[in-house]
């Protein structure tokens, strides 16, 4: 086997279930999250000594994490998510050999953009677990926290002279909305701050203005939408399972009324 080889199996970061050429990235999309998401856990814990000196080198020992591999950490889950869009059944084989080959044309200053990224990461501290939890996206797999459930609906009561009602439905909440992505969240702050001060702006040009900044900021400058996203997935799923319990609740008390729909 080649040094090449050698290299890269030894770096190489993933789930055990990444070696099998059969199997499609889409069936193993959750356990390759979680296996890189272990991955950055488990670098965060453990003492990795700097390779070189750099100006890394002071983060790495103030917070036990070499940013030069936790870098290429964050390059791998972007090109996850890219191939799940675009190739969702390209295989885990393939995959990770496509991304050991584009993490090795990358220029430098593509490189440096990784690490300044990891390093600004790392030294986050609570931040860092928000935006680590926004590039993973193991955020979508949190339990939903409890809460309490819907009161049940108490059965009408009935006796043999007294039929019963008609079945009319009592009201039910709401579906509960789609969450807004963090670009979305961009949009509509950007289009009231550029009303407020431009008045006579128009759409098309706040849309221009909108997604030129985008795409010019960074993950750290995204933050505080990102962080709104997160707030609109929360409360999805907490209105949705109450969605869920009113109409469960729903059919249940039809069902003691002998209604079934």
């Amino acid at each position: 086997m080649s040094r090449h080889n050698n290299h890269f199996h030894h770096h190489y970061i993933g789930p055990q279930p990444c070696r099998k050429s059969s199997t499609d990235l889409y069936d193993y999309h959750s356990s390759f999250s979680a296996g890189v998401a272990y991955s950055l856990n488990d670098k965060r814990k453990r003492v990795i000594a700097p390779q070189t000196r750099g100006r890394f080198s002071e983060t790495t020992q103030s917070i036990n994490i070499d940013p030069r591999q936790f870098g290429k950490l964050l390059f791998i889950e972007e090109q996850r998510r890219t191939f799940m869009k675009g190739k969702p059944d390209m295989t885990l084989e393939d995959f990770s050999v496509n991304v050991e080959c584009s993490w090795k044309y990358l220029t430098q200053q593509q490189r440096d953009e990784y690490w300044r990224r990891a390093a600004y990461i790392a030294q986050a501290g609570c931040q860092a677990q928000k935006i680590l939890d926004n590039l993973s996206m193991t955020n979508l797999y949190t339990p939903i926290p409890s809460i309490p459930s819907i009161p049940s609906i108490p059965s009408m009561p009935s006796t043999p002279s007294t039929p019963l009602p008609p079945a009319f439905p009592p009201t039910l909440l709401s579906p509960p909305k789609i969450p807004r992505t963090s670009y979305e969240h961009f949009v509509i702050d950007m289009k009231e701050a550029l009303s407020r001060h431009v008045p006579f702006i128009d759409e098309r040009t706040i849309r221009q203005i909108t997604d030129e900044r985008w795409d010019r900021m960074t993950v750290e400058r995204r933050a505080p939408w990102i962080e709104k996203s997160f707030a609109d997935q929360r409360k999805y799923f907490v209105e949705r399972k109450l969605y869920v319990e009113a109409i469960e609740e729903r059919e249940k008390y039809f069902a003691e009324l002998g209604y079934h729909y």
